[in-house]
């Protein structure tokens, strides 16, 4: 099986790590997850860019890691979250919206990613 050059870089990296690095990962994995649990006390959900630039019309040649650096964090974490379409490029193609959610309120971030989806597209987002 072919994997994408990134994709087989992270499993290859993967394959050197001792356990007890895999430990000292795992303690900022929990640092990171109550840093974020702090964040979202006093809000609904995050809002943010999924990737830092429209969606290409082929696969680009990525900076390192740069296709992670805004979902990177919530996908080890444990933090639901959604990426959803906000609109379009001057060049016509996608751009999405990364949402993300309280630990365990799936369900609720996706419902909200509907709502907020909707008013997007009819270009109304006063009323989320």
């Amino acid at each position: 099986m072919e994997y994408a050059p990134l994709t087989f870089k992270q499993i290859e990296a993967g394959l050197n790590h001792l356990s007890l690095n895999y430990l000292k990962a795992k303690q900022v994995v929990c640092s990171a997850r109550e840093d974020i649990n702090l964040v979202l006390e006093n809000v609904d959900l995050l809002m943010m860019p999924t990737v830092p630039y429209p969606a290409p019309a082929e696969d680009p040649a990525l900076e390192e890691d740069n296709e992670m650096k805004f979902t990177g964090i919530f996908n080890v974490a444990g933090h639901p979250a959604v990426t959803i379409q906000a609109g379009f490029s001057k060049e016509g193609l996608p751009i999405g919206i990364q949402l993300v959610g309280k630990l365990g309120d799936d369900k609720g971030l996706l419902e909200k990613a509907i709502k907020i989806e909707a008013l997007l597209k009819k270009g109304n987002m006063t009323n989320v």
